[in-house]
């Protein structure tokens, strides 16, 4: 299928990720179907460093480079974005992440042939990825419950249609991701997950830099969501009592989990 005839977005949140950023938009120029334009928000980052590392990559002709005031966090950062993003598809990496060749090219296909509103795909850290040769992969539906109860979207994996109907919740700094793919689902939009490896994180999930690291403040951004979806009739009681009894378990789970890392690290 020849997929050059929709383009695609590439939205990318910095803050100061001067040593990480040149893998995550070197593995965006080095795709096999190019992007239409890579957007890069810098998050008030206020380092000459930043300053100097953005206006080298804003000299490449498909980055932009939007430099915010304040400093909003990841999701407000990406409604910068979304706000002038012109490809018909929306594509999410974070700063210290990056992509396989073939994502897009790969991502495209499934859009369009699966008329899916968005869509997401296998992760892994780089580190333990052992490559396969198998070049066949499944795809299957997603549904909102399952999401609920074990996020398996990263958002460097997403790919989702730009008509403005959804972006990322105003201010909300925590587990914005889950909000946005909760509000997609609940409102029963198409979303389909494929069963491939295309992007790679560099970090553990939890209990490392970054935003992971406060356990405490990512269990009350979860329980917050489901509460919100529960408003807005997104989920049913008997889901919502399902899904906030399931988080707390997971909450005291990450918690023993972290302060063993820590200890036989010492």
């Amino acid at each position: 299928m020849n997929t050059n005839h929709k383009t695609v977005s590439v939205v990318i949140p910095y803050f100061k990720s001067s040593e990480t950023i040149e893998r995550a938009v070197n593995s965006v120029l080095e795709q096999t179907v190019q992007p239409k334009e890579i957007i890069i928000v810098n998050d008030f980052s206020n380092t000459p460093e930043d300053d100097n590392k953005l206006a080298e990559l804003s000299k490449i002709e498909l980055v932009k480079v939007v430099s915010l005031k304040e400093n909003v966090g990841c999701g407000n950062a990406r409604n910068n974005a979304l706000s002038i993003a012109s490809g018909d598809y929306i594509a999410f990496l974070d700063s210290d992440d990056s992509w396989t060749k073939e994502k897009l090219e790969v991502q495209l296909k499934v859009m369009e042939t699966t008329d899916a509103y968005f869509s997401a795909h296998q992760s892994a850290q780089f580190e333990g990825y052992v490559p396969s040769d198998e070049t066949h992969f499944s795809i299957k539906r997603l549904h909102l419950i399952p999401i609920l109860l074990k996020n398996i979207i990263p958002v460097r994996s997403v790919m989702m249609k730009n008509d403005g109907q959804y972006a990322f919740k105003h201010r909300m700094r925590y587990v914005e991701d889950l909000m946005l793919w909760g509000e997609i689902l609940g409102d029963h939009q198409k979303g389909v997950f494929i069963n491939k490896v295309m992007c790679f994180s560099y970090k553990e999930d939890f209990g490392e830099s970054g935003l992971t690291a406060n356990l405490r403040k990512m269990h009350e951004g979860v329980l917050f969501v489901f509460r919100s979806l529960y408003r807005d009739k997104k989920i049913n009681r008997p889901t919502f009592l399902l899904v906030t009894g399931f988080e707390n378990l997971k909450y005291q789970i990450r918690k023993v989990r972290v302060w063993q890392r820590r200890r036989f690290k010492k």
